[in-house]
């Protein structure tokens, strides 16, 4: 329980005890020494502790640093207590760590390392990226941020991103300004082996989700510069190029499972994307401002928040961003974002501000209507990768409740297979097509709904 609300509950008990204790003429009660004016003026203060209570557990309260306000490289926290923030000043150059241990209501400044981007594996153990002496570094806490080893050193890369799945093994994205760099490590961080390069200038953020599928991870990473952007189905082993996000830049990717998730645009708009097949196919989810969306984060399909650029506001939804509302914060505008779970988050709002809190945010307000999220036509899309081999994605879309067969055909107008034969509702589907048992060649598929038909040609190359 927060302290502050064991703090009003001692006080409230207190008052009441004094209320009730009575005056007699055999004993001087505590009621009758403490007096009616200083009875009175500890009313007010309960009343007033009151309030400030049950304002900060129903909205989102301000937290401040005790650091002069600079750009926040990472954010996360380990458990409701504890958490860290890695800043840097490109104005001065300065960089600061920072740790609390009581939920953000105090920081301590841990150091002056040059940390960015950070990967917290529990309370206790830690990795990070940063720099020193212009070298890029890859470093590792076992005491929970007090102190870190240097691990990996790079002189003529600089290192973006991290993600460990384990103790042992991680990932980590660079660049030299010419390639874009993917990099493993399976030993703690004391040697990396690369994985992959791209020639490109701007190097790749990690997402992936925190369960595994089928034993592996899933993960994207994306170019905040452009709209490229890849897939990994195995812990990033191998990492699969998906078709080009609608806007861009991006600012931010969040996927619940790996069929749903959200991107923020760094250009002023008034929506954000939103795909349910993986990112093969998005649409966008309006949202009642026009601005620039920053951080994302859900906690289930349900309920997620998006930092933007409009002034003490927060966006929310309670229903997977068919309606999107804003909540109330006490300064500036949301960007960063970390959630530990449905009630317990906290947004960066300024330079050295954060916005906590413990029930959500409280109420949802200027809701906007998302009813495009639904199809209006019927689709056969283009199934990817084209040509492919094995494995390919088909997506369709439909407009009403319908009867849908899918069947695939070889070039003579043989049918080869029935894909889908059942009802479905309003919605956007994807199937996963194996075609490890057909010989290469041209093939068809054909998709027949109460209202629709249409085909579309495939290449299968072995």
């Amino acid at each position: 329980m927060n302290i502050r609300l064991l703090q009003f509950i001692f006080f409230l008990l207190l008052f009441l005890i004094v209320q009730l204790v009575p005056i007699t003429r055999d004993c001087i009660p505590i009621r009758k020494l403490i007096g009616t004016k200083l009875r009175l003026a500890f009313f007010i203060i309960i009343l007033n502790s009151t309030f400030l209570i049950l304002n900060c557990y129903s909205q989102w309260i301000q937290q401040n640093l005790p650091v002069p306000a600079a750009a926040f490289m990472d954010m996360k926290f380990a458990n409701i207590n504890t958490g860290f923030i890695a800043q840097y000043n490109y104005s001065t150059g300065a960089s600061t760590f920072l740790k609390t241990t009581n939920e953000g209501y105090n920081w301590q400044v841990i150091s002056d390392y040059a940390l960015g981007s950070m990967n917290i594996l529990d309370s206790i153990h830690l990795y990070a990226l940063g720099y020193n002496n212009l070298y890029s570094k890859l470093y590792k806490s076992t005491n929970c941020g007090i102190s870190w080893d240097s691990l990996l050193s790079a002189y003529s890369t600089a290192y973006y991103d991290i993600h460990f799945f384990n103790y042992d093994t991680g990932l980590i994205s660079g660049t030299d300004s010419y390639y874009s760099y993917i990099w493993r490590t399976t030993n703690e961080g004391i040697s990396k082996d690369l994985l992959w390069s791209v020639f490109a200038p701007w190097p790749c953020k990690f997402f992936f989700l925190k369960e595994k599928i089928n034993g592996e991870y899933y993960g994207w990473m994306y170019r905040p510069g452009d709209n490229f952007w890849y897939l990994t189905t195995n812990s990033g082993s191998n990492w699969t190029s998906m078709p080009n996000l609608p806007d861009f830049p991006i600012n931010n990717i969040f996927f619940i499972n790996k069929d749903t998730g959200w991107a923020t645009v760094s250009n002023v708009r008034n929506y954000i994307l939103y795909t349910t097949n993986g990112g093969y196919n998005w649409i966008n989810q309006n949202i009642q401002y026009s601005a620039v969306t920053y951080g994302i984060y859900f906690v289930n399909p349900n309920k997620g928040w998006i930092g933007f650029d409009v002034s003490h506001k927060i966006l929310c939804t309670t229903n997977g961003g068919l309606n999107w509302g804003t909540q109330y914060i006490p300064n500036g505008i949301s960007g960063m974002l970390f959630f530990l779970d449905s009630v317990t988050g906290w947004a960066q709002t300024s330079g050295n501000t954060l916005a906590h809190t413990t029930n959500g945010g409280g109420n949802i307000n200027s809701i906007s209507l998302n009813s495009q999220n639904l199809p209006d036509k019927y689709i056969l899309f283009q199934n990817y990768p084209n040509p492919f081999n094995q494995f390919t994605i088909i997506n369709y879309q439909c407009t009403i409740k319908s009867n849908i067969l899918l069947k695939v055909y070889d070039i003579s107008g043989n049918e080869i297979i029935t894909i889908v034969n059942e009802k479905k509702n309003q919605g956007a589907y994807e199937i996963r097509f194996d075609g490890s048992n057909l010989a290469s060649g041209v093939y068809f598929y054909r998709l027949v709904s109460d209202k629709f038909v249409q085909v579309k040609k495939m290449v299968l190359i072995k």
